[in-house]
């Protein structure tokens, strides 16, 4: 059973980022080349992916073993660490790692699967399934020779008493002298069967024999697939909406994302420029806002081989400073600002641990606050925004 685990484990790693048809050929090429093997050796903590393939290329197999091996540090191109070369012969490709090779072929030329197989294949070369030593100890359950026990003939069974009682019938019938003659009948002795179930602590009790499938812990269980590091620049801004008037500033912001490869968490924090926002009417006054927004919420994400489409959703807080400059003897008020954070986003991955990031962002407050002038006669001037939206573009490093 052994030989069976580790391919099935490979497909279900895969499955996440392919279709049903690719996980279904990983799964047959994994089989294919375990065949007969219970245990495996360990990879090497560094891989560099190279070759001038053109399907799959060599950043589409690096990021194919990413997936299924989180934690090593594979790089494309050149670099220090196990090699793996790929090459592409058009119908076919092979996949060359630790001084053998391995040959697959796709007339179809399907490179997001041919990526995925020579993954597979890769791993097999630098970890192949081997026998475990014969002069390991053997273990409390392990399968031991059975010494073989002599068997004994089964006793005859004695003859019923009606049997006996016809022999002594048939002997007086025949008279003296054939009673001469006859040897007389020797009923057996009854015998009492001793159980062959050996006594508890013979030498030659027969030991028990349990199959064991030794496996390695995977170092990727435990682990998070996902860790990510964002840094963007941002535009954000408010419209006019009501009695609010529109404001447009910019800044810097830092996110972190940690989960599972679909759902993670993110938390993060901007800084933003103050700005100047003019409250509408024919009395307009210039209102000085300045915003500190800080988010944490959810993180849903489709990956698709080099791109990745998500979207974050949770909540925003953010210390909004509102002042009047303009305005003479003018207090300024600073409020806890809290709304809800949609944010859409695109993702292409240029390295196996560096991408760039676009996406739009969307900040609904649940409260707005009135802007008043006290002591004059103008009252209500306006009120705080009532939207925020602005847009982001900066880069994605994974941890």
């Amino acid at each position: 059973m052994g030989c069976w685990v580790w391919p099935i484990v490979l497909a279900r790693r895969i499955g996440g980022a392919v279709g049903l048809a690719e996980v279904f050929r990983a799964a047959v090429i994994a089989i294919a080349l375990t065949w007969g093997a219970p245990v495996r050796a360990e990879l090497p903590a560094r891989l560099v992916v190279a070759g001038a393939s053109a399907c799959p290329t060599a950043a589409a197999v690096a990021r194919a073993m990413e997936r299924l091996h989180p934690r090593l540090r594979i790089e494309v191109g050149e670099g220090a660490g196990e090699r793996i070369e790929i090459a592409d012969d058009g119908v076919g490709y092979v996949v060359r790692a630790a001084g053998r090779e391995r040959m697959l072929s796709d007339d179809a030329r399907r490179c997001s699967e041919r990526a995925t197989a020579a993954a597979v294949a890769a791993t097999l070369l630098l970890d192949p399934p081997v026998a475990p030593p014969r002069d390991e100890p053997p273990g409390p359950l392990a399968p031991r020779p059975t010494t073989p026990r002599p068997t004994t003939p089964a006793p005859t069974p004695p003859p019923t008493t009606s049997a006996a009682a016809e022999t002594a019938t048939s002997a007086s019938r025949s008279g003296p002298a054939s009673s001469s003659a006859s040897s007389p009948v020797a009923l057996p002795t009854p015998t009492t069967t001793r159980s062959s179930a050996p006594a508890p602590g013979r030498d030659d009790a027969p030991p028990l024999t349990v199959a064991t499938v030794r496996r390695r812990s995977s170092p990727h269980s435990a682990a998070l697939s996902r860790l990510e590091l964002e840094l963007s620049g941002v535009v954000d801004g408010a419209p006019a909406v009501a009695d609010s008037g529109s404001t447009v500033t910019g800044g810097a912001a830092l996110r972190l994302a940690l989960g599972g490869r679909y759902v993670a968490a993110t938390v993060g924090v901007a800084g933003l420029a103050p700005s100047n926002q003019r409250t509408p009417g024919t009395t307009g006054v210039d209102v000085g806002v300045t915003r500190v927004p800080f988010d944490a919420g959810v993180r849903l994400v489709l990956p698709r081989d080099r791109f990745e489409i998500g979207a974050d959703v949770g909540l925003v807080l953010a210390f909004l400073r509102l002042s009047a400059p303009s305005l003479n003897n003018a207090i300024a008020s600073t409020r806890l600002d809290v709304g809800a954070r949609l944010a859409p986003w695109l993702r292409v991955w240029v390295h196996p641990r560096l991408a760039i990031q676009a996406g739009l962002e969307l900040g609904i407050p649940f409260a707005v606050y009135d802007l008043v002038v006290e002591g004059t006669a103008a009252g209500k001037i306006g009120s705080s925004p009532r939207l925020w939206v602005g847009g982001a573009l900066g880069l994605t490093v994974r941890l």
